[in-house]
């Protein structure tokens, strides 16, 4: 069985219909090489606009650079923002995943302010990742 480890699992952290989620599942014990899987997907309305403890950032700006993604975010609250959890996924030309990264930003963010922000191969060599998705979520300071 596969789970998130946290709701900083999900990226973005609130959907509306018709979007898509960044997400990724821990999985214990041998799995086989020919393993399929099937995800069941459960959601609940959220209790306010923005949720009670994540604030998705808005993306303003990214761009692959040959060994990264750089990029600028936006809060777009009247809070202060904290950690900022981001992750890129990689495709391929015909849309198959082929990598993960996740990044943190330690730095806060000031209401209506904006970041830049870098992704690289923090797990071993940097993505070949000229097709890709990225998402970040963040939690307001009190």
């Amino acid at each position: 069985m596969g789970e998130t480890l946290s709701n900083h699992g999900l990226k973005p952290y609130l959907l509306r219909p018709g979007e898509v989620v960044i997400s990724f599942a821990f999985l214990e014990g041998d799995i086989p090489a020919d393993a399929t899987f099937t995800f069941t997907v459960n959601s609940s309305p959220t209790p306010g606009t923005r949720g009670d403890m994540n604030v998705d950032v808005v993306i303003d700006e990214v761009t692959w650079q040959s060994d990264r993604v750089v990029g600028v975010i936006r809060n777009p609250t009247d809070q202060t923002l904290g950690w900022t959890y981001m992750s890129l996924v990689c495709f391929s030309a015909d849309g198959t995943p082929t990598r993960a990264e996740p990044a943190t930003i330690q730095e806060s963010i000031t209401p209506n302010g904006t970041m830049t922000f870098q992704i690289s191969g923090a797990f071993g060599t940097a993505p070949d990742c000229e097709h890709f998705l990225v998402a970040g979520t963040s939690n307001p300071q009190r």
